[in-house]
């Protein structure tokens, strides 16, 4: 319902190169830069409700792939090949086709996500940064990005401090 309004974010940035919100109020104020990219993507495919799902739509595509290399760097190529499936048939997932600015916290997490699952194969604490900062770049698309951000930095780094103080006792 929200795509109308979302739409005229990209078509702001398409035609005035800034962002600003044309619906609730004629000013730039967001942090949200998400819509940057899809206004680049509308300049080249031109402006539309549907070239904006498109966008949005190649986007879920990333977020298979990613989240698959990550299933098969922690778990194994089965794993990885029923994970793309799953994701591929996920009513939630493919919902990231509509032109919001979901998406674009769900490929910063597939990046991390993916780039925390190269740290275990690579052994490169740069990965980690690298995963940190694609995880913050998620606030440049959703506002909710630092509560996933907190939430995801438990799930990476919690079990292994656990084990870890675990060992030592």
């Amino acid at each position: 319902i929200d795509e109308g309004w979302d739409l005229g974010w990209a078509l702001s940035f398409v035609r005035t190169g800034h962002l600003s919100d044309w619906i609730m109020v004629d000013r730039d104020y967001s942090i949200n830069r998400y819509y940057m990219l899809v206004g680049g993507w509308l300049k080249l495919f031109g402006v539309g409700l549907w070239q904006a799902r498109a966008f949005s739509f190649l986007l879920v595509h990333v977020v298979i792939v990613l989240t698959a290399l990550t299933a098969k760097n922690l778990y194994g190529k089965r794993t990885a090949w029923f994970t793309a499936a799953a994701l591929f048939s996920s009513v939630i997932l493919m919902s990231g086709g509509r032109l919001r600015h979901d998406i674009g916290l769900t490929v910063s997490i597939a990046v991390a996500l993916w780039l925390w699952s190269e740290t275990k194969i690579r052994r490169k604490s740069i990965l980690h940064l690298a995963a940190g900062l694609a995880l913050g770049s998620g606030l440049a698309s959703h506002y909710h990005a630092p509560f996933f951000g907190v939430a995801l930095a438990a799930a990476f780094f919690g079990p292994s401090l656990v084990l870890h103080r675990e060992h030592r006792q």
